[in-house]
């Protein structure tokens, strides 16, 4: 209840500033493409000046020497990664509407895994594993699909090259007795986190990593809620521990 009144509050804060800041980034992106675009490389050198403009020759040189293209390509680049950022907070704010179906739950897990962007997480792998009576599950598809890359995601970075990322489906407990959950769990190869970790992984902004925006893991919680369902999260510190996070939903 903290975690959901908490995500409230600053989900209305971060909408307003995320629209602030997304017209201006538009702004400078296109000024810069136009510039990139407009550049024909280094201007050609000057012919040697006379004694008395030597110095002065030598700057405008130096001047028109200057390749503009990369820096127009960094500034691109640079607003294109606050542009992913601004994505993320708006995400985060907007209201969720679940729109449940039932879904192939090995065709799902294979495309929540083609959406991660491996090439960032380079020698490591993911597995995919649907075990018996979980092969058809009753929930949104892109929602969930948001919700598991996020995990995929973190659990790459989290694990050391070489390393696999286990990505299983189940079911547990009996429909007859009302106990009966669908399951997704994310298991990582990293090392684990303490319990004070723990008590703050689903707080908006709280990060162990040195880049990232911390909503990745309250966007998961936002959803998971969103389906009547709850996030768990097995893991302790120690080298090669790792950490395993399940989404729990419970079949209707």
């Amino acid at each position: 209840l903290q975690i959901s009144s908490r995500m409230a509050a600053v989900g209305e804060m971060v909408a307003g500033v995320a629209h602030q800041i997304r017209n201006p980034l538009a702004i400078m992106k296109v000024s810069a493409e136009m510039i990139r675009d407009s550049s024909v490389g280094p201007s050609p050198a000057p012919k040697p000046a006379k004694a008395a403009g030597a110095k002065a020759g030598q700057k405008a040189a130096a001047r028109q020497e200057i390749d503009i293209r990369p820096l127009a390509e960094m500034i691109v680049s640079e607003i294109d990664s606050l542009g992913v950022v601004v994505s993320k907070f708006l995400d985060f704010s907007k209201p969720l509407k679940v729109k449940a179906e039932q879904v192939g739950v090995g065709d799902f897990l294979a495309r929540a895994a083609s959406l991660v962007p491996m090439a960032q997480f380079p020698g490591r792998s993911l597995r995919c594993e649907v075990g018996p009576g979980a092969e058809k599950a009753v929930f949104d598809r892109k929602l969930m699909e948001q919700a598991v890359c996020n995990l995929l995601e973190n659990a790459l970075a989290a694990s050391p090259p070489g390393a696999t990322v286990l990505m299983r489906a189940e079911r547990s407990g009996k429909a007859a007795e009302g106990g009966s959950f669908f399951r997704i769990s994310v298991e990582d190869r990293g090392e684990g986190m303490s319990e004070e970790v723990r008590s703050q992984l689903f707080h908006p902004f709280f990060t162990t990593k040195s880049e990232g925006t911390g909503l990745g893991l309250s966007i998961v919680h936002r959803i998971v809620e969103e389906h009547g369902g709850a996030v768990e999260v097995r893991s302790e510190a120690g080298v090669g521990v790792g950490t395993t996070i399940t989404i729990a939903l419970p079949d209707n």
